[in-house]
């Protein structure tokens, strides 16, 4: 006879390979946004990035302006005919801004954390379904 798994021990076996990851490190992203005459540079989580490089570039990639954020992570913009603004936070850290661009966001770490939880508990209620179905196909049959 073979032994079974129950979806009890899935789950805890998923919960303790999930748990068990290394977390340690985690890298922040780094934007810029524009405003009217300023650029703000902050991390993804939305602290500002004081002191980045920030440079200004024209549309043949000549550097027109270069100077740093102030504490609160904003450039008052001393050119306004730029295409490209690059930042750097001297920690390896950078992020572009191109005029006209639409930043894109990526999805929030909250509802990332949900969807891979779900994920999760899909699986283990499809492994349920699969194991009750076995077993009442057997009990069928006996």
């Amino acid at each position: 006879m073979k032994p079974q798994l129950h979806s009890g021990s899935i789950i805890v076996l998923m919960l303790f390979l999930l748990l068990s990851l290394p977390s340690g490190a985690h890298a922040h992203g780094m934007m810029i946004e524009r405003e009217a005459d300023a650029l703000s540079v902050y991390y993804d989580n939305g602290t500002p990035v004081s002191r980045a490089v920030v440079s200004l570039f024209d549309k043949n990639n000549t550097v027109l302006w270069e100077g740093k954020a102030d504490e609160a992570g904003k450039v008052n913009l001393p050119v306004n005919t730029f295409v490209k603004a690059v930042a750097e936070d001297g920690l390896g850290h950078r992020a572009e801004y191109l005029q006209g661009q639409i930043r894109q966001d990526e999805i929030p770490r909250p509802l990332a954390a949900a969807l891979g939880v779900s994920f999760f508990i899909f699986i283990a209620s499809v492994g349920n379904y699969l194991n009750k179905k076995k077993q009442h196909g057997k009990s069928g049959s006996e």
